[in-house]
């Protein structure tokens, strides 16, 4: 029972940290190298973030492979004396190398996510590894590790040498601040003392009295860092178990070091011509982006002034169907210019309508009976056949006359085999509206821009392939192809009107303000309510069908209708029906597009299958080295 308890308690208790999401934000490493040729190193690796602990790769036996130098004379004997310690900390400090707080680690066999001041040693290839566990929710934690490399110093007849991979090629993480000393075991005095570092070209190293010292900004995961280091012979005092060579090598060490820097020195200049050549390319562009930009807008895209400045206007245009504004103040057709057509066809008597009475129909039918043909658009007659008949598929009433109603119109449009035909017709008749609008030539058009666009973003990939091929960095060429994608899609948007299309546009824009403000208006303000019919059928295609219903319907109830001579009965049924007519429309449309959808889902679905110096040299020689990652 006892054991059950325990299981149960360890599956509902969640481990402290489930996912790694850190950075390692410094690195620094203290290695002194004793008079008996071993090697001490001190290392300080400092997460931060979210995380169970960290895992390090040791391995004394590096594979040396730089074209030089055997592997085996510089490979350790062996790793001794591991310790293992860890610190919540707030910033890195070098004080933390002499810090007696640490928590220092108990080496298990075993040990859980979220258990902390534990580590596990394990054996590898040439090494060890040690996993490390020490937990931390959006924390900072210095993990400080020390170990001895056995016998690492190679002797050979004319000077000790020390050539080590640091930094192994196993580590999967970027490292940031990045710091390497090495301290020999006495000043080294003679003219031999030479100091390289191999790694990546923008490193930095520097002698010092008794050692070296090697500096990165930052480090990509995988690369790898190695320190060679001539020195005195008589720096190393104890040489019962010293690696000798039996040679005098300063010489050939110098020719290859040599060698390496006139290669890293090519390379580097190889990089800088690369890099200048980024640089001198996105600014460039980045001009050029920036001054066809302006170009564009003012040749293709700053649209003339209108001479229209009122706010309000109540004159109509008729120059053109009501359905072609909608291609004018957006530049594409919309379903409110099937409704406003509709309603147009409505005012002009060439198509009536009526409710059909019924006591058992809860929601309101409408018939529409198609009375005249005369003096209709090209567009207008595209819409009467596409209403009665293919909506209405021809069928007429007792007087002969063509008829559909607003059940037969949402069966048609949503209807799994009549949608498609729908969606067909619906768009030819917008096809029309979009040609008649462009006949008005309210836009001017050219495909210069697009072109130019074109030419840029073209451009702008090749820098990027250059980029990321050469592995050149360079922030402003970032911005400047994000700049170069943006440029394009303008290109392609960007319109400019002509003189009319402006002053239409000012007008329309003024007579949907007169529309928007009409009930904020004085009835005597207003025109005569015979007008009040058409007002709706702009109304419709503003989408203030609803707004403008409303606010007539107000004025209705203040008009003293015994007075009048005229009897607006039909009107008034038109100035109700506009709304529902507007929403009838808008919901065939968008049924008959979710119809398609649908049907395209059906037919095409599958199931699931089964189933004196010297210098920073490119290019370590080195791999293996260790390594590590977090967990």
């Amino acid at each position: 029972m006892k054991k059950v308890f325990l299981s149960l308690l360890l599956f509902l208790v969640p481990t402290m940290v489930s996912a790694a999401n850190y950075k390692i934000t410094d690195y620094y490493i203290h290695a002194d190298v004793l008079n008996n040729g071993d090697m001490k190193i001190e290392e300080i690796l400092v997460l931060d973030g979210t995380f169970n602990g960290y895992e390090r790769d040791l391995d004394y036996e590096a594979q040396l492979d730089d074209g030089y130098d055997t592997t085996s004379l510089y490979q350790a004997h062996g790793i001794r004396d591991i310790t293992v310690e860890a610190k919540y900390i707030d910033n890195y400090s070098d004080a933390l190398f002499s810090d007696t707080s640490f928590t220092k680690f108990e080496s298990v066999a075993y040990a859980n996510n979220g258990e902390s001041g534990k580590y596990i040693l394990s054996n590898l290839d040439g090494g060890y590894r040690i996993r490390m566990y020490y937990p931390a929710s959006n924390e900072k934690v210095a993990f400080r590790i020390s170990y001895t490399l056995d016998n690492v110093v190679v002797m050979h007849e004319d000077v000790a040498e020390l050539y080590w991979p640091f930094i192994g090629d196993g580590f999967i993480d970027h490292l940031e601040n990045v710091d390497i000393t090495v301290t020999l075991p006495g000043i080294s005095s003679s003219e031999k003392f030479r100091v390289w570092a191999h790694g990546p070209l923008y490193g930095d190293v520097k002698m010092t009295e008794d050692g070296a010292h090697i500096h990165l900004d930052e480090l990509d995961s995988g690369e790898v860092v190695d320190v060679r280091i001539l020195f005195d012979t008589s720096l190393i005092t104890d040489t019962s178990d010293i690696k000798r060579s039996n040679e005098n090598s300063f010489e050939r060490i110098i020719g290859i070091e040599a060698e390496r820097k006139e290669a890293a020195d090519a390379l580097e200049a190889e990089l800088l011509r690369k890099y200048n050549f980024v640089v001198i390319s996105s600014i460039i562009m980045g001009v050029a982006v920036i001054s066809l930009t302006i170009f564009v807008y003012f040749k293709y895209g700053k649209s003339p002034k209108s001479s229209y400045y009122s706010k309000y206007n109540r004159e109509f245009i008729d120059d053109y169907g009501v359905e072609v504004i909608d291609y004018l103040m957006k530049r594409k057709i919309t379903p409110n210019a099937l409704s406003a057509a509709i309603m147009n066809l409505i005012y002009k008597k060439n198509i009536s309508v009526k409710e059909i009475v019924s006591e058992k129909k809860k929601v309101k039918d409408y018939e529409f009976t198609l009375e005249d043909m005369t003096n209709l658009s090209g567009n207008d007659i595209l819409l009467v056949n596409f209403l009665f008949d293919t909506v209405g598929k021809g069928k007429v009433n007792e007087n002969n006359q063509k008829t559909f109603t607003t059940k037969e119109l949402k069966a048609y449009a949503s209807g799994t085999k009549t949608c498609e035909t729908f969606i067909k017709r619906y768009t030819a008749w917008k096809d029309a509206v979009l040609r008649a609008g462009e006949d008005e030539d309210f836009f001017l058009t050219s495909n210069t821009p697009k072109v130019i666009g074109f030419i840029m973003l073209i451009l702008s990939i090749f820098l990027l392939i250059y980029i990321v091929s050469n592995q050149v960095d360079f922030w402003l060429s970032y911005v400047v192809i994000m700049l170069t994608v943006i440029f394009f899609i303008y290109t392609i948007a960007v319109y400019k009107k002509t003189q009319k299309g402006s002053e239409h546009y000012a007008r329309w824009k003024a007579f949907r303000n007169f529309l928007n403000d009409f009930g904020s208006f004085e009835l005597k303000e207003l025109p005569v309510i015979i007008l009040w019919e058409r007002y709706l059928v702009y109304a419709t295609i503003f989408g203030l069908a609803d707004q403008v219903e409303k606010s007539m319907n107000v004025y209705i109830q203040e008009l003293d209708l015994s007075q009048m001579n005229v009897d607006y009965t039909p009107m008034f049924f038109y100035i109700n029906f506009s709304p529902i007519l507007h929403s009838s429309i808008n919901n065939a449309v968008n049924s008959a597009y979710q119809s398609r959808a649908a049907n395209y889902a059906n037919t095409h679905s599958s199931s699931a299958g089964s189933g004196f110096g010297g210098g920073f040299g490119g290019g370590s020689g080195f791999s293996g080295g260790g390594g590590g990652r977090g967990f």
